[in-house]
């Protein structure tokens, strides 16, 4: 049966999400309180939905990924450029424009803001994106990988680029690691118990790997 589709699904749904929100919890200091949180959220809802819908049609990488990049088109201006779009949530032909340069501008103007960069616009872009990549490949992984410790990979990519894209002071990085561990190897031993095997000592590492990152 399509584990998408199934309460094993729904667990691993919201383990990874859970994952996810403590990685994407160190943007808090550099955007100076929770301004990130929307954009974040987006990114990780937009990204499990292509997932989800990817496993449940049993869609090849690439129809996955135009997916992925269609929820940044649609939904980037409204999270990041509401002024760019009609009424504040349809993209307008402007909106998908500055969505385009953005994409590859916005990393370089992340890094040489002022903190808190929360008043500078199209910040948000940077956790919406992490976000909506994250959770798209860890739950398209952890759907169709029989080996459950493959959908780490994200999240620790996720933990990394928080921390590559953060403030100098990060956000409770102990609290944020402990809480990762238990969440991963939590996740993990129901992904055991359940028989769907996680790769084993190759798994402890990526787990212990994300977690330490932080």
């Amino acid at each position: 049966m399509n584990r998408a589709l199934t309460r094993g699904g729904l667990v691993d749904w919201v383990a990874i999400s859970l994952a996810l929100a403590v990685a994407l919890a160190g943007f808090w200091p550099v955007f100076g309180g929770p301004a990130f949180i929307g954009p974040a959220l987006a990114g990780v809802l937009g990204g499990a939905a292509v997932a989800w819908v990817g496993a449940w049609q049993r869609l090849s990488t690439a129809p996955v990924a135009v997916g992925l990049v269609a929820v940044y088109f649609l939904v980037g201006g409204a999270v990041a450029l509401p002024t760019h779009t009609i009424a504040g949530v349809i993209p307008s032909g402007k909106t998908l424009s500055d969505l385009a340069v953005a994409s590859i501008t916005v990393w370089r103007q992340f890094l040489s803001a002022t903190v808190p960069v929360a008043s500078f616009e199209a910040m948000g872009l940077v956790p919406f994106i992490v976000g909506l990549v994250a959770s798209g490949l860890a739950l398209s992984l952890a759907w169709r990988v029989h080996q459950a410790a493959w959908a780490l990979i994200p999240v620790g990519a996720a933990a990394v680029a928080v921390i590559a894209f953060g403030a100098s002071v990060p956000f409770q990085p102990w609290v944020q690691a402990g809480l990762m561990m238990a969440l991963v190897l939590s996740w993990l031993a129901y992904r055991e118990a359940v028989g769907a095997p996680w790769a084993g000592g190759a798994g402890a590492a990526m787990a212990t790997g994300a977690a330490a990152a932080r």
